[in-house]
């Protein structure tokens, strides 16, 4: 866990992992203290399970400290997070203490248990295994990008072409729902209506061969 400590407070970061028991070398907590706090000689972190009142402390050094083994034992349970700190005078007498206020965390459960078969050393052939699964996945994720990058730019290319195609007419086409009459509109300002049958109505407009061609639904 990252845990910011100031004269007040002491806050666990956003995004900070809550290892669970019988968990390898990530019962690690990791502190960043303030200018006051860090000019303490001695911290120590104690955590405290919130139902019990049981209480487990241990020293922080280089702004680190494990998490007590008797803490992820409460599985479920909320353990009280605090810190404090001290420093000695030249009579090794206390010269001052902080204790700002504390944070909370809850103790998640972890799926291994003891007695479980010890880790093994990965072999060649499952590291090949798990290299092509996870270039497989990689692969996979490419080619839904590729198809993106296809369909998007073949839709650029059929618009491109339509306005090319309306621009060598001089001419703008507009079409909304099903209508009875079309306007066109040349590109110097004069239009052109074309009135249809009663009953009859448009179901596609397009450019081909440079000639505007109108389908009725009939």
């Amino acid at each position: 866990m990252n845990i910011e400590v100031t004269k007040d407070s002491v806050i666990i970061l956003e995004n900070s992992d809550t290892p669970h028991e019988n968990e390898y070398k990530i019962t690690e907590c990791r502190f960043n203290f303030d200018d006051f706090t860090n000019s303490f000689q001695v911290k120590r972190a104690i955590f405290t399970i919130l139902s019990t009142d049981e209480m487990y402390e241990t020293d922080i050094i280089n702004n680190k400290c494990d998490i007590p083994a008797e803490v992820l034992k409460h599985e479920y349970e909320i353990v009280k997070l605090g810190v404090y700190g001290f420093n000695i005078d030249e009579n090794d007498d206390l010269a001052n203490r902080f204790s700002p206020s504390y944070a909370e965390f809850t103790v998640p459960t972890g799926s291994y248990e003891e007695g479980a078969l010890s880790p093994e050393i990965i072999t060649p052939t499952q590291y090949d295994l798990y290299s092509q699964a996870l270039q497989e996945g990689l692969n996979e994720v490419n080619d839904k990008l590729d198809e993106l990058v296809d369909t998007v730019d073949g839709k650029i290319e059929e618009i491109d072409e339509a306005i090319e195609n309306a621009e060598r007419l001089d001419i703008n086409a507009e079409k909304t729902g099903k209508i009875t009459s079309i306007t066109i509109t040349r590109q110097d300002g004069t239009t052109k209506d074309v009135t249809l049958e009663d009953g009859i109505s448009i179901e596609k407009m397009e450019i081909v061969d440079k000639h505007l061609v109108v389908t009725y639904d009939r």
